[in-house]
């Protein structure tokens, strides 16, 4: 859960920059680029807490029901990390990365929501068991 942890402050990052393009949209081409630059300032740092956190993120440590979802998110997560170098060098060029990223983000977070979920559905005692059974 630490590497989880850190890797989130990466993603974190990433949708900051995200949202600055998307609040830019209407404004004028200066203040576009320069938010489409953030971005890729923000892909580069997000990355490195990314890279730092994954190492620590293994789906074996979990059981048979958990580790699939972790490995998916994990995957999803590798996918996503594939993507920003191209985000940190062409964001300011190329107005694509932005709606890559945004898709990869959602994807990742289809799988967080559903290793979270499994993981809270796991930890909740057994409702049926009476308080002596406990």
């Amino acid at each position: 859960m630490e590497g989880l942890k850190t890797a989130t402050r990466g993603i974190a990052q990433i949708r900051d920059g995200l949202n600055r393009v998307i609040r830019t949209q209407s404004a004028d081409s200066v203040t576009r680029r320069s938010a489409a630059r953030r971005l890729g300032g923000l892909c580069g740092s997000g990355r490195s807490f990314i890279v730092s956190g994954r190492p620590k993120m293994q789906a074996t440590a979990y059981d048979d029901s958990l580790r699939v979802l972790a490995k998916q998110l994990t995957t999803r997560l590798d996918s996503l990390s594939n993507v920003l170098p191209t985000c940190e060098q062409t964001a300011g060029r190329d107005p694509t990365v932005a709606t890559t990223l945004t898709t990869r983000l959602k994807s990742y977070d289809d799988a967080l929501l559903a290793f979270r979920n499994a993981q809270a559905a796991l930890s909740k005692p057994d409702s049926t068991k009476t308080v002596s059974q406990q």
